[in-house]
């Protein structure tokens, strides 16, 4: 249970960094002109979907607890 609860908070932070270089780069802008907050937002936003979909999928019952 400890190895797919460090795996959903492990991946979800890697999917919403690597989802937020993907919208910036769609964009066609850059992290300055697309603002640090900005960027962190979108970040947060889709690593919480992420964590979600992840807590349910494994079976961890992060939400439920």
């Amino acid at each position: 249970m400890l190895f797919r609860r460090i795996l959903v908070w492990a991946l979800s932070a890697l999917l919403g960094l690597a989802s937020t270089a993907l919208v910036i780069q769609a964009l066609g802008t850059t992290l300055e002109k697309f603002s640090l907050i900005d960027a962190a937002l979108v970040a947060l936003s889709i690593a919480g979907l992420a964590f979600i979909w992840l807590d349910y999928c494994l079976k961890t019952e992060y939400l439920r607890s």
